[in-house]
């Protein structure tokens, strides 16, 4: 399946721009392993995805961000990071990919995107990546041009045959800006509560009661009837008032048009990313 690609129409990313411009607001995650990239940036980024559960390390709980990243931790990554649908009824179309793998159910996401494929019916996991590779990798995903990718503020430091594990984290961890803001968990607290975890912070402008009645959007008669508000402590969760929920009703959200995901008054329902 090709993805069709599109321009995004105010990247506001430039290789001059330093790391500290694009960096969520918890920019101070402490270190989970007991080595280091040689560089801030790129520690930040490990970091970071660190805090998002995206990287996890080694056994020896080392991180190894010199070491050259293979197809298979770029797969998991990308997919965590960019927050991709995985389908377990999704068909496997790699002859080298087994079940078994801890890298299937990524393997088999970014292929149904047809974000990685291979001649030959080999995904090849043990095998290194090139910066251009990486590149359509992520730009696949994200359903915009490679130029926006390779705009990136690392990109120019990582052209290369051989992408290291941090020079991967870094790239990935800022392509995280191109993706658009979407639903990833969602809760109804009680009846007239939700708290709605988003993949970032929700822009201050679209927190406005109008705007955000546009964003958001429910069936079976629900709608939003206040501001939604910062989670205390929290980053990109926000509690959202709505009207009495119906005792056994369950409801849609959409959010600018895409589905959000379902829940029923008092349930606990988990989104699936929207790819």
């Amino acid at each position: 399946m090709k993805n069709s690609k599109k321009t995004l129409a105010a990247l506001t990313i430039t290789a001059t721009v330093g790391l500290s411009a694009i960096l969520p607001f918890n920019a101070l995650a402490a270190n989970p392993f007991t080595d280091s990239a040689n560089t801030a940036q790129v520690q930040t980024a490990i970091e970071q995805l660190a805090q998002q559960q995206v990287v996890s390390g080694y056994e020896n709980n080392t991180f190894e961000p010199n070491q050259t990243v293979t197809r298979a931790e770029v797969a998991k990554i990308v997919a965590l990071a960019l927050h991709v649908s995985m389908d377990p009824a999704a068909a496997n179309h790699f002859n080298d990919v087994m079940k078994g793998d801890w890298f299937y159910s990524y393997a088999v996401a970014l292929e149904t995107l047809g974000a990685m494929k291979d001649t030959f019916g080999q995904f090849r996991g043990g095998q290194s990546i090139s910066s251009g590779q990486l590149a359509d990798v992520i730009a696949n995903v994200l359903k915009v041009d490679k130029a926006a990718v390779e705009k990136l503020p690392s990109f120019a430091s990582i052209t290369g045959s051989q992408v290291t594990r941090g020079q991967a984290a870094l790239l990935i961890f800022e392509a995280q800006q191109l993706a658009p803001i979407q639903v990833t968990k969602l809760l109804a607290l009680n009846a007239i509560t939700l708290q709605v975890t988003f993949s970032a912070p929700i822009p201050a402008a679209e927190l406005e009661l109008d705007q955000a009645s546009k964003n958001f959007v429910f069936d079976n008669g629900l709608a939003i009837n206040n501001v939604p508000r910062l989670k205390t402590g929290s980053k990109s969760t926000y509690i959202v008032p709505v009207p009495t929920q119906k005792a056994g009703t369950t409801y849609t959200l959409t959010y600018k048009g895409k589905p959000a995901g379902t829940f029923v008054r008092f349930a606990h329902v988990w989104c699936s990313p929207v790819p």
